[in-house]
């Protein structure tokens, strides 16, 4: 069964997404994070929004999820508090949306 809007949740900001400010690293740059949840309330929602000032929660479809996470814009992201590998939950909403996961092939390294 596919999920469609409302069945994921991010913090916003007057209908924007926010990314979080993890800080910088020495030849990372800037690393931001975004805070994703499966469901609208929930004791981690509560305690980001006390802890990001003018935030609130948007619903999200995981189409739109998908387009945000590879962006650029994020380095990194946590699904219910927790930070699974930004590929792990690329290829789990793709799983969702019944769209190809690309398997990774061999390369010769000899001529």
């Amino acid at each position: 069964m596919r999920k469609g809007v409302g069945d994921y949740y991010i913090l916003s900001q007057e209908g924007e997404p926010v990314f979080i400010d993890l800080g910088y690293e020495e030849g990372l740059g800037q690393i931001l994070a975004l805070a994703v949840y499966t469901s609208e309330d929930g004791g981690q929602q509560r305690e980001d929004l006390q802890r990001y000032n003018n935030t609130e929660i948007m619903p999200i479809s995981a189409q739109e999820l998908l387009a945000l996470i590879p962006s650029g814009s994020c380095s990194s992201v946590f699904l219910d508090g927790r930070k699974p590998a930004r590929s792990v939950l690329a290829g789990m909403l793709k799983t969702e949306l019944s769209l190809p996961i690309k398997d990774p092939r061999w390369d010769r390294l000899d001529d």
